[in-house]
């Protein structure tokens, strides 16, 4: 169901090329994550090192992550490089399709964003990384996510 909405909205995904994972990476893959690495402004990003170290501790590989990037990050040269073989949602526009991705996965992982607050009234477990705004106003309405401030 999610390819046809994909194809109807002329968004892409991205699938990953076969390779070896570890036994660690095995057990990694129980819980399906999703990372949307992006939000409406730059400001409210993750750096590259913040968000490496998000990596380490979460422990995402591309057996147990997807990843969700709309067009503020399509051309972002980092996250094309950090993500290669990962398998990637690009510019889902469709509001139905975006929620069925969102359900399919066990755990949301974002920033200060529209898609973090879609992800939470999905009902999904996630956490939202705040930089710049004020999270008591703008965090997502859930018991299930923790704010995260950066």
């Amino acid at each position: 169901m999610i390819k046809k909405y994909i194809y109807q909205a002329r968004s892409k995904i991205i699938l990953p090329e076969k390779k070896e994972f570890s036994a660690i990476e095995e057990e990694n893959y129980k819980k399906k994550y999703l990372l949307h690495p992006g939000s409406g402004g730059k400001k409210k990003n993750l750096s590259p090192d913040e968000l490496e170290s998000v990596i380490k501790k979460i422990a995402i590989t591309p057996l147990n992550t997807d990843i969700l990037i709309g067009p503020a990050e399509y051309g972002d040269e980092f996250i094309r490089k950090k993500f290669r073989g990962f398998r990637i949602f690009e510019n889902i526009m469709d509001f139905s399709v975006l929620i069925s991705i969102i359900k399919n996965h066990d755990f949301y992982i974002g920033y200060d964003s529209g898609i973090s607050h879609l992800a939470a009234l999905c009902g999904v477990e996630g956490i939202v990384f705040f930089k710049i705004d004020n999270s008591e106003i703008w965090k997502p309405f859930s018991k299930k996510f923790i704010i995260e401030h950066k």
